[in-house]
């Protein structure tokens, strides 16, 4: 009823932008396709990620890769670290938690991940975690 007011006040939509259009211009690095075993132990929604979260929190450093560090190992820590926020901090749409970086990245040690929920191109049955650094759109 909200969207046809809308709608009658502002006229129909020139387009409209959805996730799955951010996901094929590669604007988001969908965890829960690439790694779905480790994304599903941590979680019951869908997992993406911008792709400076990607390249900051899960991508390893070259010195980590050669230390055997992987992805999948960034990954579920990432995860790991947002499901205890989750169950400490109260229930709401968005939260952000803390996330130590190893030592040997570039960017600052501790870098802000935000985590928000959505519904995949707006449709009720598919629910998503989309992960950002903070201050990102």
């Amino acid at each position: 009823m909200q969207d046809e007011s809308m709608e009658s006040l502002f006229g129909a939509p020139i387009s409209v932008y959805s996730e799955s259009d951010a996901l094929s211009d590669g604007l988001y690095i969908d965890a829960s396709a690439k790694y779905p075993r480790e994304s599903g132990l941590r979680l019951r929604y869908r997992a993406l990620f911008t792709v400076p979260c990607w390249k900051t929190c899960v991508v390893p450093s070259e010195e980590e890769a050669l230390r055997g560090f992987s992805e999948r190992v960034f990954l579920m820590a990432v995860l790991l670290r947002f499901r205890e926020a989750a169950l400490v901090l109260p229930p709401r749409r968005e939260l952000a938690f803390p996330f130590e970086l190893g030592e040997n990245r570039p960017e600052p040690n501790r870098q802000i991940v935000e985590a928000k929920l959505g519904l995949w191109d707006g449709e009720p049955d598919k629910p998503y975690i989309l992960f950002l650094l903070e201050g990102e759109d």
